[in-house]
């Protein structure tokens, strides 16, 4: 006869081990997911999880959690968030003969966790504010935060578009999330100013899925916006189910479809040069630290130049010569910056109310976008 398995544990059995031991050693993913796990619950796995360090994936989807459990998820979040960088400096020390204690070579609270899904609970509009927001700016290792129907609606976005904008600078590393689901989350029109704000700044977020809510055309703007002021570093948007309408789709298309340009601005005082080095075909080699152009870029990170970026117009000039020229000679300066082969490779614009005759419209009118993916 074939052996007998153990009993699948309650939740209850699994909570108390947890507090009791904390998690099994070497186990990478704890799946909660359709769980009455609740906010006390949620309380008492981040306390059974304090010493962790192997956990990279948990999944507390549809768990019952309201607001006071995002809240001790974001605890979660900030004590590994502190742990990790505790360790990174106590390693960097250990490295070059310095001492390092064993307590923050050890790292705790999961501070190695990589995705997070919490997808199916009942956040709400204030949720994310305060301590999940503070747990999510201070953790270096989260990759992929799932909070697909959490009736954030508009101003719950916002919120978490202060910590997804962050810019990188010698004070915060800026926000390392790859991958982002806000979809079926009551989201409108503000929702997407909110994150086109956000994604001029992220340098580090691939994936963005907000199908499934209510933009209507006058969100397709927003929309567009995302992509312009992105430049490119988003690979996938999802923006599926959105109610667009034929015009929306057509404005957002028409902005996928463009190649990246940035356009620069700078006063240029005299005895000073632009701050960037360019080669013959006007690519640009390096930006001067603490230049002109350098500054222009810390003020301006939607707009910022890059290494392999390429100037193809000073104020009124295009040849060459003349650029730099201009770049040399006039104080008030506008380069316009090519970005070649940067772009979105991939927008999902399906089921947005756009009739058979419309798509056959969009087709005839726009063509297939070169070298990307559209549906």
């Amino acid at each position: 006869a074939a052996p007998k398995r153990p009993p699948v544990a309650s939740l209850a059995e699994k909570l108390a081990a947890i507090e009791a031991e904390g998690l099994e050693a070497g186990k990478r993913q704890l799946d909660l997911s359709d769980e009455q796990l609740g906010d006390e619950g949620a309380a008492r796995l981040v306390k059974g999880l304090a010493g962790n360090t192997g956990l990279r994936r948990l999944l507390l989807q549809r768990a019952r959690l309201t607001k006071p459990g995002f809240e001790v998820v974001g605890q979660l979040l900030y004590d590994g968030g502190r742990a990790a960088k505790r360790r990174s400096k106590a390693e960097a020390n250990q490295a070059i003969g310095g001492k390092a204690s064993d307590e923050d070579l050890a790292g705790g609270s999961s501070d190695r966790l990589e995705q997070l899904v919490l997808s199916g609970n009942d956040c709400g509009e204030h949720g994310l504010r305060g301590p999940f927001c503070e747990g999510l700016a201070e953790s270096v290792n989260l990759r992929s935060l799932l909070l697909a129907s959490c009736s954030l609606g508009d101003a719950g976005v916002a919120v978490l578009c202060e910590v997804v904008g962050l810019r990188e600078s010698g004070d915060h590393p800026g926000c390392f999330l790859e991958t982002l689901d806000l979809s079926h989350n009551c989201l409108g029109p503000a929702a997407t100013w909110s994150l086109a704000k956000a994604l001029g700044c992220n340098q580090h977020l691939r994936t963005l899925d907000i199908k499934a809510n209510e933009l209507g055309m006058e969100g397709a703007a927003g929309v567009a916006e995302c992509i312009r002021a992105n430049k490119g570093r988003l690979q996938n948007f999802i923006v599926s189910q959105c109610g667009l309408q034929l015009e929306g789709v057509r404005t957002v298309v028409e902005r996928f479809r463009l190649p990246v340009h940035v356009i620069v601005q700078i006063n240029r005082p005299r005895g000073h040069s632009a701050g960037i080095s360019l080669d013959a075909e006007m690519r640009v080699m390096g930006v001067h630290p603490n230049g002109l152009m350098d500054r222009w870029n810390n003020a301006n990170p939607s707009e910022a130049v890059f290494i392999r970026d390429k100037v193809i117009r000073v104020n009124q000039m295009t040849e060459p010569s003349d650029m730099l020229e201009e770049l040399s000679a006039v104080e008030h300066i506008e380069l316009e910056i090519l970005r070649p082969g940067a772009g979105m490779a991939y927008i999902d614009l399906c089921h947005n109310s756009v009739p058979l005759a419309g798509l056959e419209e969009l087709r005839h009118d726009l063509g297939r976008p070169n070298a990307t993916r559209m549906t």
